[in-house]
């Protein structure tokens, strides 16, 4: 057993051992993927939407009982997939369907436990390392984000310590973690992923239990990514992980941070209530609307916020001011309903989908060089993926 310590505000941790955490990575790290068993229907996601509203908004959600057409194993798996699970506590649930949820959220939380420690230690390291090497760095998402947002470092797995270096700093960074034992993993070798996605999954050689995702851009080909990512290094706050100065974000950053990650699990066809939970935090932890706007428009990155607030509004209910009125404007084509499952529950075929371009149009503010440039982006990142997926880049 190894102990880790964390930042002053909780005791300390004891971390599993190696195979419980390689087990929670399997169990739960991977849960965001689209799988391909049977999914839950809809009277399981609107229990669990149901229950994620007690939390976040004022505005009650789709009625949905336990004795309405939920079953324990359905929204336990609805809830695992858009990593919202530990978010709710089920209020209203009884008898055997509540007794079933406990027991699987149980060991869900246990696993999110050996996870999120197993994560914030490697924070830890990694910092030491970056900050030796006197390389500029931030600590985006996983277990630092979550206690600012949640007050509790184990509010959702985190598989994965991703770190966010200026473009200048990538190279420099590789080097130094390297220099601890980490590699590119066998996935993103490929030239593909540095170039194209900016970033790469660094791992330790004979250890499964968590990867440093080392990133210089933010976004992915084919959505609006922000224009200058070295601002939410700047803009990073400082914590202390057992001794160590860790710097993460702000709430106005992690506000775009979800946004960002949103429209990129939209156009994906993934399940980001997870998200949707962050920005929803993020917002109600006093960002001046107006504020947030003008950093959104700053990064170029206003419709991206717009949309991504409006899917918020469309699953936890409205939140009221400037962005909810602006949000209301962004694909109003789309209905409201098909909006909220496309974020929740993206596996139901009866989903009305927009257009990509459709979409891309939209989120690129209608400007048409911008437009272009994003979708020559895109079909040049394809290219390259389909050319160059299994070449190695240098490192």
């Amino acid at each position: 057993m190894a102990e880790l310590a964390e930042s002053s505000k909780d005791a300390p941790v004891l971390v599993g051992p190696a195979s419980l955490l390689a087990e929670s990575r399997t169990c739960i790290s991977s849960a965001g993927a689209r799988p391909d068993t049977m999914m839950p229907p809809r009277a399981d996601s609107d229990y669990l939407v149901s229950q994620l509203r007690r939390r976040f908004s004022s505005v009650d959600g789709p009625a949905a009982a336990a004795d309405g057409g939920a079953t324990a194993a359905g929204v336990f798996t609805a809830g695992r997939l858009n990593k919202v699970l530990n978010l709710v506590d089920f209020e209203g649930s009884h008898g055997a369907f509540r007794s079933e949820l406990d027991d699987l959220a149980r060991e869900y939380r246990r696993r999110t436990v050996a996870l999120n420690a197993c994560a914030l230690s490697l924070a830890r390291e990694a910092a030491h390392v970056l900050d030796a090497a006197g390389i500029d760095f931030v600590v985006i998402k996983g277990p630092l984000q979550q206690e600012l947002l949640y007050g509790s470092h184990f509010a959702k797995p985190a598989g994965d310590v991703d770190i966010l270096v200026a473009e200048t700093g990538y190279g420099p960074a590789r080097e130094a973690l390297a220099g601890v034992g980490f590699r590119p993993d066998e996935r993103s070798r490929s030239l593909w992923w540095p170039v194209f996605l900016g970033e790469q999954h660094l791992v330790r050689q004979g250890s499964r239990l968590a990867t440093v995702d080392l990133h210089r851009r933010l976004g992915q080909p084919g959505s609006p990514a922000p224009r200058d990512p070295a601002a939410f290094i700047a803009g990073g706050r400082q914590v202390v992980v057992a001794g160590q100065p860790v710097p993460t974000l702000r709430h106005p950053e992690i506000a775009l941070l979800a946004a960002i990650s949103i429209t990129k699990a939209f156009f994906n066809r993934e399940p980001s209530g997870g998200y949707l939970c962050d920005l929803r935090a993020a917002l109600m932890g006093g960002i001046p609307q107006d504020e947030l706007m003008e950093l959104a428009g700053r990064q170029s990155l206003g419709p991206s916020l717009l949309f991504a607030v409006r899917a918020c509004d469309a699953v936890l209910g409205p939140l009221g001011g400037t962005l909810s009125e602006g949000a209301a404007r962004i694909l109003p084509d789309l209905a409201a309903g098909d909006l909220a499952d496309a974020v929740i529950r993206p596996w139901d075929e009866s989903i009305r989908w927009p257009r990509r371009r459709q979409m891309l149009w939209q989120l690129c503010g209608r400007a048409p060089r911008r437009f272009i440039g994003e979708l020559a982006w895109a079909g040049s990142s394809e290219m390259a993926r389909r050319l160059f997926y299994r070449l190695p880049a240098r490192h």
